[in-house]
């Protein structure tokens, strides 16, 4: 069946049910490798991250490690911090199956052994450089593995947005934040 599937990926004229099995086949790939990214995470990883409600340790450890390779101007402790913040706030109030996915993305690129897969690097997330963490996210944006450039357009659209959600940084872009009304909605329900 595979050998079918390879052979008619190059052919135009797909089938219906050499689509279906390249489907499952995928499906059972991501599954799979989310299992295993499970199996290698230690618990004290997926626990929640000092001071935060939503992100879990695992998550402010990639997000801050990918932090200065979307957003140049992010190098420094502060901005971290900050930013860790601003994405908590972006992401309490997102549905279970929408902090599930991420979730289970975050995990398949910080396990142990699906880290290496993904990133073609043995280095750890906290010990990586701004520079390496911006080569990983090129070859995401670049790669003909569909896994990889989810990861690419989650990773980054998520940092620019829980980034530029920051008041400060708003201020510097021009946008002048939220209409009144929301804001006072928000305040008035204790979600802001």
């Amino acid at each position: 069946m595979a050998d079918q599937i390879i052979r008619s990926l190059g052919n135009p004229g797909l089938s219906r049910r050499d689509f279906l099995g390249a489907s499952i086949i995928g499906t059972a790939a991501i599954y799979a490798g989310s299992g295993l990214a499970l199996l290698t995470t230690s618990p004290s990883a997926r626990a929640q991250a000092s001071g935060h409600h939503v992100l879990r340790a695992v998550d402010a450890v990639y997000f801050t490690a990918m932090l200065p390779a979307v957003i140049v101007q992010a190098r420094s402790p502060e901005a971290s911090s900050a930013f860790l913040v601003s994405i908590e706030r972006m992401l309490a109030p997102a549905a279970p199956n929408t902090l599930g996915a991420i979730r289970d993305l975050v995990d398949l690129l910080t396990g142990l052994l699906t880290r290496p897969l993904m990133t073609l690097t043995w280095t750890d997330w906290p010990k990586m450089t701004p520079d390496q963490a911006a080569e990983i996210l090129e070859d995401w944006r670049s790669s003909s593995f569909g896994l990889k450039r989810i990861a690419y357009a989650l990773t980054t659209s998520l940092i620019r947005t829980a980034w530029y959600m920051q008041p400060d940084e708003q201020a510097l872009t021009g946008y002048p934040g939220a209409p009144k009304k929301i804001v006072e909605a928000l305040v008035s329900t204790g979600e802001a």
